[in-house]
């Protein structure tokens, strides 16, 4: 499905990217994500990844902030005839390093270029730019069997296509068509960057401006809401309603509880996006510091992050806060 909401304005969905979504899900099992466990039993998801173990164990081996590379490579036109036999085409036919540089979001085309082909180059991509990789073997897999790990991942993609799936996609069609509805009436108020933000939950720093904006509801998309942006810009939301108990506020409360991390999402709050060296000098802490408490901010939802070449801007994710108020208001009532 890939409708006109306005003159630059899109709204796309498809099975096929459900099925991509799904696997990421298959190959990283997040606690926000889940949607794989109610749809898939444990021992099919077992089965599966021991299956595909060499896909398996080098998606553990990528951080959080390239896990999703392979999706950089859609734009608009790409989503208007979606599948999964034309993007594995289009994501196969590149050459390893232009995949690779994609994938990371990353410039340095030319170092990437080396490291594909000289174990030594390899290594000192690694020393430098460890912040996109677990280990070294993970490295190499990705640079030396990037072939491989595509052709394995869109197996893995198919063989998800079962009757449970199936049925899980038509039961929501119904919440797709409202999704519908619910853009092409916001989008009669607000530019498409303005409601893309109120999706997320958050200010973007990479503004545009893009040729397209293409909004697709997915139930399979981790966490709330990914974006993705060139001359487009995509934005994938999750249609699941909220599911969280007791347990994952607390959870997110014994988070916020912190003092340093309050003070960053009240510095979030107040400022707007800002790279973790900028978040250091505003609360005098040691920039590995604040990366490990921006870690514990984003597993919890209560913040994002927003790679821009080869730095990451964290905002609040304010969805996720207006969903806690929500819930303490629920709880405790208005008055005192």
């Amino acid at each position: 499905m890939y409708v006109q909401l306005k003159e630059n304005s899109f709204f796309f969905s498809s099975e096929s990217m459900e099925l991509i979504f799904a696997a990421f899900d298959i190959l990283y099992n997040e606690p926000v994500q889940g949607v794989c466990a109610k749809v898939y039993s444990v021992n099919k998801i077992a089965a599966l990844r021991q299956k595909y173990a060499f896909l398996y164990e080098c998606h553990q081996a990528l951080k959080p902030r390239v896990r999703y590379g392979m999706l950089e490579y859609l734009n608009a036109d790409t989503l208007e005839n979606f599948t999964l036999d034309a993007y594995e085409s289009q994501l196969t036919t590149l050459e390893p390093a232009a995949f690779i540089a994609g994938a990371l979001c990353e410039d340095e085309r030319e170092g990437i270029h080396e490291a594909v082909r000289n174990d030594n180059a390899l290594e000192a991509f690694y020393e430098k730019h460890e912040q996109y990789f677990n280990s070294f073997l993970g490295c190499q897999s990705f640079f030396r069997q990037t072939k491989r790990l595509i052709k394995d991942f869109f197996a893995l993609a198919r063989e998800l296509r079962t009757e449970a799936f199936e049925k899980a996609t038509d039961e929501n069609q119904k919440d797709v068509l409202y999704a519908i509805e619910i853009a092409r009436e916001e989008l009669t108020s607000l530019p498409p960057l303005e409601y893309s933000q109120n999706l997320m939950g958050k200010t973007f720093y990479n503004r545009g401006p893009y040729e397209r904006y293409v909004f697709s509801p997915s139930l399979f998309v981790p966490g709330r809401a990914m974006r993705f942006f060139s001359k487009d810009q995509i934005l994938f939301f999750s249609l699941r309603l909220a599911e969280d108990g007791l347990e994952q506020y607390l959870e997110c409360l014994r988070i916020a509880a912190d003092s340093t991390r309050f003070r960053i999402i009240l510095l979030l709050k107040e400022k707007g996006p800002m790279r973790g060296t900028n978040i250091a000098q505003a609360v005098s802490l040691a920039p590995s510091t604040v990366s490990h408490h921006m870690e514990l901010l984003i597993k919890a939802g209560l913040a994002n992050e927003e790679p821009v070449k080869n730095s990451k801007y964290y905002s609040v994710n304010m969805n996720r806060l207006c969903e806690i108020i929500t819930y303490l208001t629920d709880s405790f009532g208005d008055s005192p």
